[in-house]
């Protein structure tokens, strides 16, 4: 389960509650005000949420122990900020609120791209499977 509680310092912070423990998250944004709201995780303990600071906001997404800003993840386009992550699905899709370049909140569905190593281990993979399938019907 995920969610925020007042922290020892006074902001609020994401946090992983799992197992009868609950873990803080911490945040991204700077000052004493700074705050993170955790709103979705999926089976791979993805999490997901927004975060804000006296200088900074925007929406993280929280994995392998490290809270990243969402915004330095996806391809710029000019004029867009994703503001609020609500959801993640089990293939890393994640359902989002933002500012367009018109200047008005719309919601954006963020779909995770393979790295192009991905893509070349799996070009290498496939190759080889057809190699296996071809050396087999011999």
């Amino acid at each position: 389960m995920v969610g925020w509680a007042s922290s020892p310092i006074g902001p609020f912070h994401a946090f992983l509650y799992s197992n009868g423990t609950m873990q803080d998250l911490g945040t991204i944004g700077d000052g004493y005000y700074a705050d993170s709201h955790a709103r979705g995780i999926n089976d791979s303990g993805q999490i997901v949420g927004e975060y804000s600071g006296q200088n900074s906001s925007g929406a993280f997404i929280y994995e392998n122990g490290a809270m990243v800003d969402l915004n330095t993840l996806v391809d710029p386009l000019p004029g867009c900020w994703i503001g609020y992550a609500q959801a993640i699905n089990d293939s890393g899709s994640i359902a989002a609120t933002g500012v367009a370049p018109d200047r008005k909140y719309h919601a954006f569905l963020l779909t995770p791209v393979p790295e192009p190593s991905s893509i070349l281990l799996l070009g290498i993979g496939a190759t080889g499977m057809a190699c296996l399938a071809r050396c087999r019907g011999r």
